[in-house]
């Protein structure tokens, strides 16, 4: 039986191969990304799937076709991992950042009605707040806030430098 035919791989742009030549070089990054990069230029420089699935370290042909595939579709989106099953992500980094600064402020004898911080001061701040997390959590606060902590920055007015 003869095999399905393949894609055949979009011309890259001059930004997207250098993109995708830095990427490959940095030592940072993860071995499947550096994979379906090396497999990407080999596609880009004219190499059958073949080759370029022994190029990146695969032995099947199965992950260039889906590569190439998917880089039609996403783009250089195709090199990270696809999202996976699991509680999704409810706070992202700007949400986090809110929080941080929120708890970070030094409580207001006349605005907080206390002149001592607690969890819940932070927390009653973000709930009211316009631009604010209506469901936020103690927990939520204190995760970010005992981070910076252990990384020696004092994010929680009067909290206790980590030893180093």
């Amino acid at each position: 039986m003869a095999h399905p035919v393949s894609e055949v791989l979009r011309p890259l742009t001059q930004e997207k191969r250098s993109e995708l030549q830095c990427v490959k070089h940095a030592s940072s990054e993860p071995h499947l990304r550096h994979q379906r990069t090396v497999a990407l230029l080999a596609m880009a420089e004219g190499a059958s799937h073949i080759k370029a699935a022994q190029q990146a370290g695969w032995s099947t042909l199965a992950p260039v076709r889906k590569l190439v595939g998917r880089f039609t579709e996403q783009g250089l989106g195709t090199l990270n991992d696809p999202p996976r099953r699991g509680r999704a992500v409810r706070y992202g980094a700007a949400k986090k950042a809110r929080i941080l600064q929120e708890a970070c402020r030094t409580p207001d004898r006349a605005e907080d009605a206390t002149a001592n911080w607690s969890l819940s001061l932070p927390q009653q701040a973000l709930r009211k707040a316009p631009d604010g997390l209506p469901q936020v959590s103690t927990f939520t606060i204190l995760l970010p806030c005992t981070r910076q902590a252990i990384a020696g920055r004092r994010a929680v007015p009067g909290a206790i430098p980590a030893e180093r």
